[in-house]
Order: structure tokens, then sequence, then C-alpha cells
């Protein structure tokens, strides 16, 4: 079940072809901390770009899933970056976020598909997910729970393998760890 799923996702890749990689070579976004995120500074990591919002249900069923991810690979180079496209107020979503304990970075600028980054991935309702390889390409659209985490060590150096992407420097626990972890802090 879980290969025909990811199969069947990453044929959807496969249509997007070039589309796909210069949407991201321009991708620029600022999170809730004001930290700026750019293709260039994400290169090297795994990025799992995700769109959603407080009142999706099956956006918040996918939350335990992003844990499980961000938990097993964020020290391999593996990053979500949630794009809220609620249209409430940033206080209202950053509360959310602290009530489910949600700290991977967030995006969020009020205007929900409206929103720049909405209309450049052509967004038009959520969930909507985009996977990132190391190299800047899209290889993954809405992947979800075990299907993502199973996608997800083909795309990631070995547990204990040097880490190559910015900002990683080494541990002894684990071989490499994020500077800064990117968490918003919440």
């Amino acid at each position: 079940m879980i290969r025909r799923g990811l199969l069947c996702a990453l044929l959807v890749v496969a249509g997007a072809g070039a589309a796909g990689a210069s949407i991201w070579e321009t991708f620029e976004a600022r999170d809730l901390d004001g930290r700026r995120w750019t293709a260039a500074e994400l290169g090297g990591r795994v990025v799992l770009l995700d769109f959603w919002a407080t009142w999706c249900a099956p956006c918040l069923a996918e939350i335990p899933s992003l844990r499980r991810a961000t938990e097993r690979f964020g020290d391999r180079g593996f990053l979500v970056l949630g794009v809220s496209l609620d249209r409430g107020e940033r206080r209202d979503l950053e509360s959310f976020l602290h009530r489910q304990g949600i700290d991977w970075p967030q995006v969020h600028d009020g205007r929900g598909v409206d929103g720049p980054l909405a209309r450049r991935f052509r967004v038009t309702a959520v969930p909507r997910t985009f996977l990132v390889d190391r190299t800047g390409r899209i290889v993954g659209i809405d992947l979800k729970g075990e299907v993502l985490l199973a996608a997800l060590p083909a795309l990631l150096p070995a547990p204990n393998a040097a880490c190559d992407h910015p900002g990683c420097v080494p541990s002894p626990a684990t071989g490499h760890r994020r500077e800064n972890g990117g968490s918003s802090g919440r």
C-alpha cells in the first residue's frame, strides 16, 4: 500500500518537470519569527512545504505525522516549512501553534489562497504539500503519513553520515545537527 501510494505521488511529480524546479528556484518567504527562507538557504536540505489551515480537518490529522517526520529526520537535514492559509489574525495562528505544540517554521500572510506563495504553487485547496529534495527538485506532491515517512530515507544522508547542508555542525550523538534547529521557537 505504501509503495503504491509513493509511486503514484512520484508519478504526479514527473509531469511537473522543469516547471516545478523553476517554482522552487525563486522561493522566498518570511516565517512568523521574521526569518527569511530562500531556495538558496534551504539548499542541501529536504523540505516539505506544507500548505495547511487551522480549520482544515485533514491538515490537523496530518500534524502527528509531520511531528514524527521532524523528530525522526530533522537531524538529517529534513525541514517542514508550514504555510498557513488561514485568513485570521497572526496572534490567533500563533496561539493555535502554541496549543498544538507545532514548532516547525510557519509562514502566514493572512491572505489564504490569494497570498503570493499559494498563487505561485497554484494551491487552491488544503492540505497540499510539496517535497523538495536536496538539489531543489520537487520530488513529491501531497505525500502524507506513512508514505511521506517511507520516502524520506532515500532522500536524506544515512543517520551517521556527514551532513553537507548549510548550518550543519558536528555532533557526537548523531554525527551532525542543524545550527539554530530550524525551529520557530514556539
